[in-house]
């Protein structure tokens, strides 16, 4: 296992700014669940990434409005109340849903309130040899969405996250 800091809040409100996290080095370029946070590099610059996967080889991923369309359904999703995200110095409002695609735990993810850049994103057929990644902090998070960034091949993946340590408050899974 090896750790990484969080350089940023791109996974809020699972994983915050200044987190350390372990990846599993020894799922290093093999296919993740969906669901699964990884560490990765992602095509072009030197970065190591932690985003969750949300669509596996051949899935189909969309953005309407918001909302997360795996394979042509909507992903069912459960209001969990409002938060202040700290971001660069200033607090924005944000919804925090529980999503549930299928074939993975439930996890959270955070929403700025009104439209956002990619809250419509059209249909993508993930290729055989990547995976679909997308920030838990949906509206402020550089992942699969951006075609300067796309999806993240599976040969770039260094591992599975498996812990997470947060600063003053001990060892969470």
């Amino acid at each position: 296992a090896k750790s990484y800091a969080m350089a940023s809040s791109s996974m809020l409100p699972t994983l915050e700014k200044g987190d350390v996290v372990l990846a599993d080095l020894r799922t290093a370029g093999t296919l993740p669940g969906r669901g699964d946070i990884i560490v990765f590099r992602p095509p072009g610059p030197d970065t190591v990434y932690v985003k969750r996967v949300i669509g596996l080889p051949g899935d189909r991923v969309a953005l309407k409005g918001g909302r997360l369309v795996l394979n042509g359904k909507i992903v069912e999703r459960h209001p969990k109340g409002r938060a202040e995200l700290v971001l660069s110095y200033r607090s924005m409002p944000a919804a925090i849903y529980e999503e549930v695609p299928g074939g993975a735990r439930p996890y959270q993810i955070a929403e700025m309130l009104g439209t956002q850049m990619f809250d419509d994103v059209p249909e993508r057929v993930v290729p055989p040899d990547a995976v679909f990644v997308l920030g838990d902090n949906r509206d402020n998070s550089l992942d699969s969405r951006s075609p300067d960034f796309g999806p993240v091949p599976i040969g770039n993946v260094i591992g599975r996250v498996v812990y997470r340590l947060r600063p003053n408050s001990g060892w969470l899974v």
